[in-house]
């Protein structure tokens, strides 16, 4: 079967763009690839690589009836997980816009509002927690751990 896609426009400039500006992933697409991960999905392209546990994002083609790479979904795969295959965004410029919000939205399933806005008062606190207060002489600063 040849393969006719190209890569998207979008990836291609912000391949580009992270050689100045690290995103946090991995970026870049191999049309020959084909040793992804047993739940890898044929008919997908990887994409982005988070670089640990084998988590890496592709986008799902339906078999070639979604000629537009644009528009494909973005599937999460993550290898070590229980829920190991999932759609995270439905299409590429949705990706980046969640993965520069907040790449928590990515790597995390979240089934309401309510545990997602949790998980990011428990990133704030540890966040705090990482700070020491020093009082001296009635002042207080801050330092850093």
């Amino acid at each position: 079967m040849i393969n006719e896609y190209r890569p998207p426009l979008l990836l291609e400039q912000l391949i580009k763009w992270d050689l100045e500006n690290p995103t946090g992933l991995f970026l870049g697409i191999d049309f020959n690839e084909k040793n992804g991960y047993f739940c890898t999905p044929v008919d997908s392209f990887s994409f982005a690589r988070t670089g640990m546990d084998g988590i890496h994002f592709v986008l799902l083609t339906d078999f070639g009836l979604v000629k537009d790479l644009n528009e494909v979904p973005v599937i999460g795969i993550s290898p070590m997980d229980s829920e190991r295959v999932r759609i995270v965004a439905r299409n590429l410029s949705n990706f980046f816009s969640l993965h520069f919000f907040d790449e928590l939205l990515l790597l995390n399933e979240y089934s309401s509002e309510d545990l997602y806005f949790e998980s990011i008062s428990k990133e704030l606190v540890k966040d705090r927690n990482s700070k020491c207060l020093i009082m001296t002489d009635g002042n207080e600063r801050k330092r850093w751990f």
